[in-house]
């Protein structure tokens, strides 16, 4: 017997409710497995930048290209975020010369040729530095040889003209341009796309509008306890921590954070959450049970960044949810907060 249209209808809806179930689920978990190593390369770069080691270039081209492999794991996650709505950004004035040099870099090995680009001194655009830098570097990654970048102003907004060889897009990059497209929009920006170039047009900045946030920076001394059974991920967490001047606690799973919480209560207390025997959900309760430890800001790290995954944590007792790596940046305005 055939299917009313209605039926059919319904079932069609099911199988594709179903499928963007099991995407989401897939892009999570790879999300998860793809961040966890890129926590301690962070959180190591900040350590080899507090002890002064390694001269300042290699440190900007680890940072650079360390943010970049950030971008593309959010890139995973990113499109079905901004088809929700789900994305915000911090805007602040970003110089547009320094982002184009940043995405120029991480596209070398994309490109079979030089990339000829027009110098963009004095133009700043209100944007968030790495959305901005993972949105030029995308759209070169789209144009088919690309050969040169061209800048102007018009009115309140920057033009970035991509010039490639032939057709503009290049194959098999459809998605890149969508993600392009709705990160422009986010920040109240367009693209367009003709046979021999793709064009960005960007805000500028507003003259009273502040650069980009300071480098992290040390803070009030803070007890914190560091809990996560990947070692490294935890003792070069905690070694950064203590290169700013706080006093830092480390375990490596939830029984020996209990132990460690009575006796020495912390002010702050990151927890990983995938650990075994007792994951950091179990951890919290158990934490925010203890009447020594009332006034702790516990706070949530993990690979899995899905909302569904934040509300758990909240739920928890947690009162932030934090995807690795872990921002420097937002740790320090954490324990500022704390």
């Amino acid at each position: 017997m055939t299917d009313s249209p209605e039926a059919l209808l319904a079932r069609l809806e099911a199988e594709l409710r179903e499928m963007t179930r099991a995407r989401d689920e897939l892009l999570s978990v790879l999300g998860h497995e793809l961040r966890n190593p890129l926590a301690p390369i962070v959180a190591a770069l900040e350590v080899a930048k507090l002890r002064g080691q390694a001269s300042a270039r290699e440190l900007t081209i680890i940072e650079r290209h360390v943010a970049q492999l950030r971008n593309l794991v959010d890139d995973l996650l990113d499109l079905s975020r901004l088809v929700r709505g789900t994305v915000s950004v911090a805007l602040a004035a970003i110089p547009l010369d320094e982002a184009l040099a940043d995405a120029v870099e991480a596209t070398a090995l994309l490109r079979d040729a030089s990339l000829t680009v027009e110098p963009a001194a004095g133009i700043r655009v209100a944007a968030e530095r790495a959305r901005l830098v993972q949105v030029l570097a995308h759209a070169i990654a789209a144009v088919s040889q690309p050969r040169g970048i061209r800048t102007a102003v018009a009115g309140d907004l920057a033009v970035i003209r991509i010039e490639g060889a032939g057709k503009s897009l290049r194959s098999g990059h459809g998605l890149a341009f969508v993600l392009v497209e709705k990160l422009l929009a986010l920040h109240g920006g367009t693209v367009s796309s003709t046979d021999d170039a793709l064009t960005l047009s960007w805000p500028l900045a507003a003259p009273d509008q502040p650069a980009s946030p300071p480098p992290l920076a040390a803070t009030r001394p803070r007890k914190v306890l560091v809990v996560d059974d990947n070692v490294d991920a935890a003792e070069t967490l905690a070694e950064m921590l203590r290169l700013l001047g706080h006093e830092v606690s480390v375990a490596h799973d939830g029984v020996a954070a209990i132990e460690v919480a009575s006796t020495s209560p912390p002010q702050l207390a990151l927890l990983d959450l995938g650990m075994p025997v007792m994951d950091g959900y179990e951890l919290a309760r158990r934490l925010r049970a203890l009447p020594q430890l009332g006034g702790v800001s516990l706070v949530a790290l993990t690979g899995y960044g899905t909302e569904r995954e934040r509300e758990r944590a909240l739920q928890s007792g947690f009162d932030r949810h934090l995807v690795k790596p872990l921002d420097p940046a937002l740790l320090a305005r954490l324990l500022d907060d704390t």
